[in-house]
């Protein structure tokens, strides 16, 4: 029973679950932090040349131990956001992951005469994942559902909830530093709204406790093995 439990939270924390640096709506990868901290860092482009920068703080509230491993119970990254562009504007946002699995965000923004209030929501439904005791390589589909209140000259209000399809790549090595890329499409864009566009992701994140050392010999010592996270 507790091996068969281990192994499940090994593929939990291996799978990718959302939201890390939110740069121009699409939530990144969001990278759970085996204990302590992590840091990562992104840059962005839309399809209208739109540029983004974002640095994320992520921190471990929790474990949930399982035989001689543990596991984090909660993850809160913390987001500050730098939207380039004729009006550049500036954003922050709170995320929270609940076993690496479940996940919420929140983001303040301000961007061309508006305050924008963003909640995306999701949750981890697959991933595949390639892994030795060297490296761990991902790719994932993520499904978000998304919130936003716009408050501007003419009042505030709650827009029509919408879905976005994102895809990307990490690639972390034992040291705990690694690489992620990323695309979003919100399905229709919309050039006065930073969050309904569609968008290119790239980044680099770091921390000291990496997944792959969590992993330890579960993960193979040679060639990588490959398998559906969640």
């Amino acid at each position: 029973m507790l091996t068969t439990l281990r192994r499940i939270l090994t593929l939990a924390a291996l799978a990718p679950a959302a939201l890390s640096a939110q740069t121009l709506g699409v939530p990144m990868l969001y990278h759970p932090v085996m204990r302590g901290f992590g840091t990562a860092f992104d840059a962005a482009t839309d399809d209208s040349g739109v540029t983004s920068l974002a640095v994320t703080a992520v921190a471990t509230i929790g474990h949930l131990h399982v035989d001689s491993s543990s596991y984090p119970l909660l993850n809160v990254s913390a987001t500050a956001t730098r939207v380039g562009g004729r009006a550049p504007g500036t954003g922050l946002g709170l995320e929270l992951a609940l076993g690496s699995v479940y996940v919420v965000g929140v983001s303040r923004l301000r961007w061309q005469g508006t305050r924008r209030l963003y909640v995306p929501m999701t949750v981890t439904i697959a991933g595949l994942v390639c892994g030795n005791q060297r490296k761990v390589i991902e790719l994932y589909l993520l499904p978000v559902w998304s919130f936003e209140r716009i408050e501007g000259p003419s009042g505030a209000s709650w827009q029509p909830s919408w879905g976005t399809v994102n895809a990307g790549f990490v690639l972390e090595y034992r040291s705990g530093f690694g690489f992620q890329v990323a695309v979003g499409d919100p399905g229709h864009d919309d050039g006065s709204d930073p969050y309904r566009r569609s968008v290119l992701t790239v980044g680099v994140h770091w921390s000291p406790h990496s997944i792959v050392a969590n992993a330890g010999s579960q993960l193979p010592a040679g060639k990588m093995k490959c398998g559906v996270g969640l």
